[in-house]
């Protein structure tokens, strides 16, 4: 039921939207409730109290003017706003803007309550045109604060959670003294514009009957409400079991306050109207006279008291793109709310033309073109950046004339993104949305050549070639993988400038595929084909063949070449092991290396007068071999006792190597009988001299060496007990 009062009344409306299901087809019904409530004795007060105040009129601005806060609503609730303003200014238009609308949701909803559509455009025309709603701070807190509760707690209506009613709420906010409230609830909207159609067209069998959203709005019934706070919460993605996704409260409210108010906005899309997004924040407003003045919120709207004002009224917009002070009139109808909106001469967002939107170019010159400003720009501002915020800028310029660049240069396989503005005679207009575009440049194919498709490899390393197929690619990315779909278990290298790359340590009896890309100007090419091959484990090495020294062999040095031979007919061998022990079970070693990477390998420094036994072992890719058979050598014993010694140590020979003469030059500290030898490899004195009681001084000796073979000997010279060592070399 609808009611209304005097002005010496308390009323409001109680209007709500609740959302249902049919299969998978969401719509929204509202139920119209009425409330009369009964003032409380303060609140007749206050009222009374208010009816006393009056604001005087001047004829000019206040010097102590004061700046009026209508509070900080968002874009959407700004919105919201203005949905309503426009349907007061002209309800005939609402309803043929309500009926006619693209929202399929809308329309929807229209069906399912069976709202007659020609019967409600009508109604609109009947309705009475009323001033515009003007945002009070106190009324958005309560509404915010309302449809915060409703979603938190998941539920619609006009009692929160805690109990409390509309009335409580909008007191606790601190809006007190009010003669009439309102309040319109719609949890369930699908978007603003969609929250409004359900509001003002109150679809719902019991809406359709009471209208009292509708008269809430419009205010066709009773006193005429002339603030407004709006509270808009969301919930993306919300189902048909949760409140959202945009949750709407409305409540309206009345004191006797009348105001100017109107939005300051860049009209981008030349519509005429407020649109989210559109809204100048900072924009000082300034009436003629009054005690008041306001700057336009971050959605572009204001408010500024007129109570006691008359007749016309010259309002100024400062700041902000306003860099000459724009002056409007408007004529002040007396008790009412008047709306003055502010858009200053700035060019609407510019339409891109080409390149299209998330376009794939196949070249690094890009021509840029763009639609023309709908107002008569002076010139074009361009940015191309390669991040969409516009951080990086790539290049920027302001002083374009013509509706086209061109850029070159641009890095394959980048994306990049740009935007253009106009600039009129009042200042730039705001950015285009940007689109963007990739660099895609194709790197060349990649064809393999070794190991071949289906080839076996009896080794466990392998290196993998292929061709340079084309000079510019920079380096190449190889895979090797055991699954020929390449999904798991890959090796993988991108960090390749040359046309090869070796794996090790494979595992044996295994099949393997491979790949290669080559990466070229950014970008990396399609992947070659696929070659695959098996890794088959080979024998180990033979047990190695001994070469020198001969066993049993007797020496006269401890430095001694040890050679042998070993094979491995499949794969290469990669390390040879040599021991040397006096122990014929090799339980201790006297030398052993396990890491020679040849058959041979000279050992020094073994000890004289000891018997050594040595053997070896090879080593490939699938491991050891068995050792060599064992062979042994002597070193025959070396006595010097070089506190004794009456041989000066240090022989000097000449020449070494030889080939058919050699000097032997020594010194003896005392006289002595001095014996002489050439011993060969295997021990064997091949060439001696006695010499008798010499005396102690420097000697020298003559040695013909035209009859010895190539090789090896070594100098032996004794003289009263001691003895001394050096190595000839005879070649011929």
């Amino acid at each position: 039921m609808y009611l209304s009062t005097s002005i010496m009344n308390t009323f409001f409306y109680r209007c709500a939207a609740a959302l249902l299901g049919i299969g998978c087809f969401p719509f929204v019904a509202q139920i119209a409730v009425s409330q009369h409530i009964i003032p409380s004795p303060r609140a007749q007060r206050i009222e009374r109290n208010q009816e006393q105040i009056v604001i005087k009129s001047t004829e000019v601005l206040s010097a102590n003017a004061k700046e009026y806060k209508h509070g900080d609503p968002t874009a959407d609730e700004q919105l919201s706003l203005e949905y309503m303003n426009r349907a007061r200014a002209n309800p005939t238009a609402e309803g043929i803007r309500l009926m006619d609308t693209e929202d399929k949701d809308a329309q929807f909803a229209y069906t399912y309550f069976n709202i007659n559509k020609k019967a409600t455009k009508a109604a609109f025309t009947e309705y009475p045109v009323q001033p515009p709603l003007a945002f009070n701070e106190k009324l958005i807190d309560a509404a915010r604060k309302h449809s915060l509760d409703m979603k938190l707690k998941n539920f619609q209506g006009h009692d929160g959670s805690d109990g409390s009613d509309m009335s409580g709420r909008v007191n606790k906010a601190g809006y007190i003294g009010w003669s009439r409230l309102g309040e319109n609830v719609a949890a369930y909207s699908k978007s603003v514009w969609h929250g409004h159609c359900g509001l003002n067209v109150d679809w719902g069998e019991q809406n359709q009957i009471e209208l009292g959203h509708r008269k809430n709005i419009m205010n066709f019934q009773g006193g005429v409400f002339t603030e407004v706070g709006v509270g808009i919460e969301y919930r993306p993605g919300a189902n048909n079991n949760q409140t959202g996704p945009f949750i709407i409260t409305q409540d309206f409210g009345h004191r006797g306050d009348y105001f100017l108010t109107g939005v300051v906005y860049k009209d981008n899309n030349n519509n005429n109207f407020y649109d989210v997004g559109e809204g100048i924040k900072g924009v000082t407003i300034t009436p003629s006279k009054g005690d008041f003045f306001a700057i336009s919120s971050t959605s572009g709207g204001y408010a500024i008291p007129i109570k006691g004002l008359s007749g016309s009224l010259s309002v100024t917009a400062t700041g902000g793109p306003f860099t000459t002070p724009t002056t409007l009139q408007i004529s002040l109808g007396g008790n009412q709310n008047v709306k003055l909106d502010f858009t200053p001469n700035l060019p609407g967002v510019i339409a891109l033309i080409a390149p299209p939107d998330m376009e794939y170019l196949s070249q690094k010159i890009v021509n840029f073109e763009w639609g023309k400003s709908s107002k008569p720009a002076t010139n074009y501002g361009f940015e191309l950046a390669s991040d969409e915020e516009f951080k990086t800028i790539i290049q920027k310029d302001e002083t374009l004339k013509d509706t086209k660049i061109t850029v070159p240069d641009l890095k394959n396989n980048m994306t990049y993104y740009w935007r253009v503005r106009a600039k009129t005679t009042a200042g730039w207009g705001d950015y285009s949305l940007p689109y963007s575009f990739t660099i895609a440049i194709a790197a060349p194919e990649v064809t393999l050549v070794y190991p071949p498709d289906k080839s076996v490899i009896k080794d466990n390393s392998i290196s993998l070639r292929w061709k340079k197929t084309d000079p510019l690619a920079e380096r190449y990315k190889v895979q090797l993988c055991t699954d020929r779909f390449f999904f798991d278990n890959i090796l993988e290298d991108s960090t390749l400038q040359d046309t090869t790359k070796t794996f090790s340590d494979l595992e044996w009896d295994t099949d393997l595929y491979w790949r290669v890309a080559a990466f070229s100007d950014g970008v990396w090419g399609n992947y070659s084909d696929i070659y695959g091959f098996s890794v088959q484990q080979p024998a180990k090495p033979s047990a190695p063949t001994l070469v020198e020294p001969a066993d049993n062999l007797k020496l006269s040095k401890n430095e001694i070449d040890f050679i042998w031979t070993t094979e491995s007919p499949d794969i290469p061998v990669i390390a040879h092991w040599l021991e040397i022990s006096n122990q014929q079970n090799f339980s201790t070693y006297v030398y052993k290396d396990t890491a020679i990477t040849e058959a041979k390998v000279t050992v020094k420094d073994l000890e004289y007068g000891k018997t050594f036994f040595w053997r070896t072992k090879s080593k490939n890719a699938s491991g050891w071999g068995e050792f060599s058979e064992m062979r042994g050598f002597t070193i025959f014993p070396l006595n010097v006792n070089e506190e004794n010694a009456i041989i000066q140590t240090g022989l000097r020979l000449s020449p070494n190597p030889s080939s058919q003469r050699t000097t032997v030059n020594f010194s003896l500290k005392q006289p002595a009988s001095v014996i002489i030898e050439i011993i060969n490899i295997e021990g064997i004195s091949v060439q001696k001299m006695i010499l008798e009681n010499i005396p102690a001084m420097n000697h020298t000796v003559n040695f013909d060496t035209s009859s010895l073979p190539t090789g090896m000997y070594t100098i032996r010279v004794q003289a009263g007990g001691a003895t001394i060592l050096s190595q000839l070399s005879i070649v011929k």
